[in-house]
């Protein structure tokens, strides 16, 4: 082998850009030569890119719950699309994937990496000529410029970067970069070797080549015209087939070069016009008109990613070949509900788009495989927007990302392994401030939640799509904090992006007005700080409710008795900390905790904290260790990186380890790596990764003694009310035999918010609720069912200490009559207080239905030192 036939390089590129975290890992460079090794070898991509798909235009599920759930099963029976099945049974199906309002922005993102707001093309460009599409004025609110001539072809793009690390780089069907007259006309300026049919046009003047894929026919004029395909004209054949053989073809060239290829096949289907594909007709005797042909339309799309698969596997290419099924926007079909709205709409149904990842074929001993496996069958929430992809593909083939370039995308491939976690911001901003059926608007997404903005109208809307995907409750009025804060991130966002905002009748721009919201959110602070009706539970502003239930008369501040040496948990060299009690069938009390090495420092809780055990003859202590019993590294994906915040429970007569954990997704951090991270804190680029990738999580065992067999997945993902992360877990049993949860997860406003979750067994799956349990800041639940007063009791941490909440049902909460718990002081049993900088994490240990232990993890010394506190309560 020459000098020249290997060149492998190990690097890791970290690009901080904003808020966004893009790790790259470079896995390598293999010059090529027909004997690479196998570990060099780099998988082919076909990134299939339909035109004006929506999330119902196909018989594959993408509306899903929480859970994973189709909403609304059947909906999707229409149309007739097995080759999606098929790839969709081969891989990860993702339900939260999201594009642009309009083709060309999400086609240059993709593209580039970058935000469409940033490259200032935030509606589509015109076929042959620079020229604003999408002006408009409305009641002194106009459309401001914008970059009309297409994308800035000097920019690092996904095809350049991966044709000048030897791949074959090939553009089939729709480009529309740019118009004809700009060098984004030309989709070889973008670095793809082949062209094939892309120039400037965002659709095809017609579908079929009797015709020559013009509309002169009905006298529409040349200028949407698909260029390249003489062979076909005046021949009855369809484009979609058309562009099919031609790839076909492009990818057996690629394959005999010995090159590794990524081949973008942008079909102009499902695009207008809108024409009947004869071959698929009589599969639909019951549609007509526009929806008979865009059924077919679908179909024909569909045979399309079938021939190409069936192509790769007749090549012997498919076990290394990665295929990504994606849409430019929201569906221009007849169908679309449960989502609201369509393509060039503020709603969901105009951004929300299928998204599939899967090998070609699924060969368990590929090498390429192993480095990037996929789940059968699979499906994640994890947000996805067109910017992911250049950081995501640049991951999988190991291609360096050039150093110093603006990326605004996120690496998702730890999402497309299947991963737990938060792999990306569940954010997206989307600047539209033009025309199409809806005009002048901005949106933004943060977890389920989404608000709207109406420029010319100054109206806002609040909804939360999870819980309502047709978008039809404004929840502006009830929640004015919420929509506030989001309103100010959204500002924020598309001002860091140098979004350009419309402008008033002497041209200076006009900002999203945020006066109404101000003084709503106001208004309503001061509502809350005033006591309530607790009657009145019309208007489901506040979670919770000051003001007695029937039989709360329990008051644990009363109960708290000072304590002594005996009630202090220390484990030598370890920092101690959330912990939880259970008693054993022989009477003997275990004290689970959470631990983590010293010399690590008080922040190696996220890197290096696991969980132990103690025990002791009464329950308030004193205890001694006994074991480790959760390692701070585990066996899983989801619980790579440490073992933290314990509850203990025993239904059943089996016992159950709650406990929260974390992972870096594709980043495998060496451990020097990770002291790192624990030494520096919150500051360290990879804090947020670790932090935002923590997950809800369950072990069980027939005796307190072990053995624990953990559970391979998390038992609850952040959902409805929450986003982000699910940590925290408190779980009980409620009177009518369904497991409860609440878990803590990400808000819009104050970032910390408790959410409640269902399930059938105590290992879940939980299931979110609409509701909040709490809208102030409080954390760290500990939760009871106390039968002799038909209540359920919670008590938390706020910042000054705990305190304690009661339901009826564990879904809708209040204060408890005695809703403050105890303080930060600590009473010591010979006179005087016991004063830790922080005293948090309660746990109240229930035996024969009474209240008899309340502990805490208190902080001294400044983060010197921590122990377990245990209070007894007569």
């Amino acid at each position: 082998m020459n000098a020249t036939a290997l060149n492998s390089l190990l690097r890791i590129v970290v690009l901080v850009t904003g808020a966004v975290l893009l790790a790259t890992t470079v896995i390598g460079r293999a010059r090529e030569t027909s004997t690479a090794s196998t570990e060099a070898k780099r998988p082919n991509i076909l990134f299939f890119l339909v035109d004006d798909m929506g999330t119902r235009d196909t018989s594959v599920d993408f509306v899903l719950d929480p859970l994973g759930r189709p909403i609304e099963p059947g909906r999707t029976t229409v149309y007739r699309t097995p080759a999606m099945e098929r790839l969709a049974a081969r891989g990860r199906r993702f339900s939260n994937a999201h594009a642009c309002t309009v083709c060309t922005p999400t086609r240059v993102s993709i593209m580039t990496g970058q935000h469409a707001a940033r490259l200032g093309i935030t509606t589509w460009t015109h076929p042959q000529v620079t020229k604003d599409t999408g002006f408009v004025q409305k009641d002194g609110v106009r459309s401001p410029s914008w970059r009309m001539q297409g994308l800035d072809v000097t920019l690092p793009t996904l095809p350049r970067l991966l044709k000048e690390a030897g791949y074959a780089t090939i553009h089939c069907g729709k480009a529309h970069f740019g118009p004809n007259d700009t060098a984004a006309g030309d989709p070889k300026s973008l670095g793809f070797d082949v062209n094939i049919a892309g120039h400037g046009a965002g659709g095809p003047g017609s579908y079929s080549g009797k015709t020559k894929f013009s509309a002169a026919w009905r006298n529409g004029g040349h200028d949407w015209d698909v260029p390249g395909l003489e062979r076909y004209h005046d021949k009855d054949v369809h484009l979609t087939e058309a562009l099919t053989l031609e790839l076909k073809d492009a990818i057996t060239a690629a394959i005999e070069s010995k090159r590794p290829f990524f081949a973008y096949m942008a079909h102009y289907a499902v695009h207008a016009p809108f024409e009947i594909d004869a071959r698929f007709a009589a599969n639909y005797p019951d549609l007509e008109g526009k929806a008979l042909a865009f059924a077919t339309m679908v179909e024909g799309m569909d045979k399309s990613l079938g021939d190409l698969l069936d192509h790769l596997e007749s090549l012997g290419v498919a076990e290394e070949t990665l295929v990504v099924f994606y849409s430019d926007n929201g569906s221009d079909g007849p169908l679309n509900r449960p989502l609201r709205g369509k393509k060039g709409t503020r709603f969901e149904g105009g951004t929300r788009v299928p998204l599939i990842v899967a090998w070609a074929r699924a060969e368990a001993d590929s090498p390429l495989q192993e480095r990037l496996p996929i789940e059968a069958a699979s499906v994640s929430r994890q947000l996805v927007t067109p910017e992911d992809f250049l950081p995501t593909l640049c991951r999988i083939t190991g291609v360096d990302v050039p150093k110093g370039a603006t990326i605004d995308g996120s690496d998702v491939s730890a999402a497309i392994r299947g991963i737990p976690g938060t792999h990306a911001p569940p954010s997206f901003a989307i600047h539209f401030p033009h025309r199409h059926n809806d005009t002048l608007y901005s949106t933004w997404l943060d977890g389920d939640w989404k608000l709207i903005y109406e420029h010319d109208k100054a109206a806002w809307q609040l909804t939360n799509v999870a819980l309502d995907p047709d978008e039809s409750e404004n929840l502006v009025a009830s929640h004015p904090s919420l929509a506030l804060a989001m309103a100010k991130r959204m500002i924020a966002r598309l001002d860091a992006l140098g979004a350009q905002w419309p402008v008033d009748d002497s041209g200076q721009p006009t900002r999203p007005d945020l006066a109404g919201l101000e003084g709503a959110a106001e208004a309503a602070t001061r509502t809350s700080e005033r006591t309530p009706d607790p009657t009145d539970e019309s208007s489901g502003a506040r979670a919770t409710r000051v003001g007695p239930l029937p039989r709360d008369d329990l008051d644990l501040a009363s109960m708290c008795q000072p304590i002594d040496d005996d009630n202090l948990y220390r484990d030598d060299g370890y920092y101690t900390w959330c912990n939880s009690i259970l008693r054993g069938d022989d009477g003997t009390y275990h004290l689970f905790y959470v631990r983590w090495p010293k010399e690590r420092g008080f922040y190696g809780w996220l890197t290096h904290s696991e969980i132990a055990r103690a025990v002791s003859d009464a329950p308030a202590g004193p205890y001694r260790f006994a074991e480790r019993v959760l390692p701070c590294r585990g066996a899983y994906p989801w619980n790579a990186i440490n073992a933290h915040n314990i509850k203990s429970k025993r239904f059943e007569g089996r016992y159950y380890l709650y406990f929260i954990a974390t992972n870096a997704g594709t980043h495998h951090l060496t451990e020097a790596e990770l002291v790192d991270v624990a030494t520096t804190g919150y500051r360290h680029p990879f804090w947020r990764l670790l932090r935002d990738n923590q997950r809800t999580g369950v072990a069980v065992a027939d005796t307190p003694l072990g053995p624990w067999t953990v559970l391979d997945r998390p038992i609850v993902e952040p959902a409805g009310p929450v986003s982000t992360v699910s940590v925290n877990p408190a779980v009980w049993r409620a009177a009518d035999g369904t497991y409860r949860m609440i878990f803590k997860g990400d808000h819009p406003v104050s970032r910390v918010a408790q959410a409640v979750a269902i399930a059938k067994s105590p290992t879940g799956p939980f299931e979110v609720q609409k509701r909040l349990v709490f809208e102030r800041y409080s954390e760290d639940a500990s939760v009871w069912h106390d039968s002799a007063r038909a209540l359920t009791y919670a008590v938390l941490h706020d910042r000054h200490g705990f305190i304690m909440i009661a339901s009826e049902d564990g879904i809708a909460w209040r204060d408890a009559k005695h809703a403050r718990v105890h303080g930060l002081r600590i009473a010591k049993t010979g006179g005087g207080f016991l004063e830790p900088s922080r005293f948090e994490r309660p746990s109240v240990f229930v035996e024969d239905g009474k209240p008899r232990v309340l502990s805490g993890a208190a902080q001294w010394d400044g983060g010197k030192d921590a122990c377990i506190v245990l209070i007894p309560l007569h």
